[in-house]
This record gives structure tokens, sequence and C-alpha cells, in this order.
């Protein structure tokens, strides 16, 4: 945001930098560490509480259905808007992806737990584009 909203922008404007697929890089990376962290939570010794925060299945776009990186740019429009179809067809993508992670980190914080773990999962809101709330076609 701040990049996007100061002269810094110039510089991906000339092409001279790409810091959407850096984000992307960024937040796939910080997404993959948090779900890789599983079985290393389960075997530490101790009880702990432990929270996370996943930002997918927002933006960035960051991950196909089956994880493979995309391109955080090709759901944006010029501007930077995110368009119905494309804010949709990316979040259903991320959705996909992180709602099997889930269960795959689930099941391995109940098989390598020592003691039967306590396990909350909440889910904070819909899609966050306003398009997309209003929306009936999602």
């Amino acid at each position: 945001m701040l990049i996007r909203t100061t002269p810094l922008r110039a510089l991906e404007d000339l092409h001279l930098a790409d810091f959407t697929r850096s984000s992307g890089n960024l937040y796939r990376e910080r997404t993959q560490l948090i779900l890789n962290s599983m079985d290393k939570l389960a075997r530490m010794p101790g009880p702990k509480f432990v929270y996370i925060h996943l930002l997918p299945p927002h933006p960035l776009f960051a991950f196909g259905a089956d994880g493979s990186p995309t391109d955080p740019d090709d759901f944006m429009d010029a501007q930077g808007d995110y368009p119905f179809d494309l804010y949709a067809a990316g979040y259903r993508n991320q959705l996909s992806y992180i709602s099997g992670q889930l269960k795959n980190a689930v099941a391995t914080l109940l098989a390598d737990s020592p003691r039967p773990p306590v396990i909350v999962i909440q889910g904070d809101h819909a899609p966050g584009s306003s398009q997309v709330r209003n929306s009936s076609r999602f």
C-alpha cells in the first residue's frame, strides 16, 4: 500500500521493480512457513497456546487451487482494483488450497501431539471485495 501510494510507484511503473511479485513471493513463503510448522508445534514439549492467523484466502492472490504460485497482478486491473470475476477466481483458488492445507495441518496435530490437543479454527469473514459482497454470483 505504501509503495502504491507514494512516488516509489514510479519504480514499478517504469518496470524497474516488481513489488507485487515480490509481495506475492513473501506472502507464499509466510503462509508455507506457518503450514509447514505444524509437526514441530505438535512435538514441542509442554502445554502451549498457539495462535495462527492465515491471510489466505484473502488477497494477494498468490496460490492456485493446487498451491502453485500465481501472479497477484493477474487478478487486478490496471488501477490495482479487483474486478468481480478475477476476485472470485483468486479467492476460490486460495480457499481451495488453504482448506486442504488446514485439513492436513489438523491431521498432523492430532497424529503428532502426545496429548489430544484442543484445536479451534475460526474464519473471520467472507470475501472482502465490495463487488463480491454485493453479488449473488459468488
